[in-house]
């Protein structure tokens, strides 16, 4: 449903989803803030609802001696991961794309 969107690469096959959750590259200015924004919106998804960071910089895993790790960051930040459950219907699907497609038309928000 958000394969043709601009600035969004859907990752296809099996690798393209993590449990419930279809996956997909961002391609836009700010993208970990695109995910919370979308979150606010009602779009469930793994950053801007669950808040995921890369585990080095987890408190628990973060260490004085090594610092985060630049490159594990941008990944998890450009990466969208849509949750999706049984509970979901088309429709509801259907409007999780509208608005990520809505959104990523007139990004970067002001």
């Amino acid at each position: 449903m958000i394969a043709d969107v601009p600035a969004i690469e859907v990752l296809p096959g099996p690798d393209g989803w993590n449990g419930y959750a279809p996956l997909a590259r961002l391609h836009l200015p700010e993208p970990r803030r695109f995910s919370q924004h979308l979150g606010d919106l009602g779009v469930p998804n793994s950053i801007g609802t669950f808040h995921l960071r890369a585990c080095d910089q987890r408190p628990m895993f973060a260490t004085q001696e090594r610092p985060p790790c630049r490159n594990a960051a941008a990944f998890i930040d450009s990466l969208l991961a849509v949750v999706v459950t049984g509970h979901d219907d088309d429709e509801r699907i259907q409007h999780y794309a509208d608005i990520i497609t809505t959104e990523a038309a007139k990004w970067p928000a002001r």
